[in-house]
């Protein structure tokens, strides 16, 4: 079970760890702008707790949109094993020395 993200395959329970990360830190990041803006309130129980639920889907449609605030591409970074990262490609310069390398050697 992989997902394509970023035309990488990458296993399914990474990217729900990543968006489950992204998605609690975009929440807090919400409820927190929301206070400021409109200040703290005394509303009722039910109304505290649609505003979170409200937040919470925020969250998740973000985490889970391909744009994101990029905390999922550096927790992805952190708990991906090497085989899943991209490898950098060695450049041009660094190719002909090895292969001169190669030639003095043998």
């Amino acid at each position: 079970p992989y997902r394509m993200y970023k035309g990488k395959k990458i296993p399914k329970q990474y990217m729900e760890i990543a968006e489950a990360m992204e998605s609690q830190f975009a929440q807090n990041m919400i409820e927190q702008m929301t206070k400021g803006a409109y200040g703290v309130k005394d509303d009722s129980q039910a109304m505290k707790f649609y505003k979170s639920l409200q937040n919470k889907e925020y969250a998740d449609i973000l985490a889970q949109s391909g744009q994101g605030l990029g905390v999922k591409e550096v927790i992805l970074e952190q708990i991906l094993p090497a085989k899943y990262k991209e490898q950098p490609k060695p450049s041009k310069e660094l190719i002909e020395a090895y292969r001169k390398q190669g030639v003095q050697d043998g």
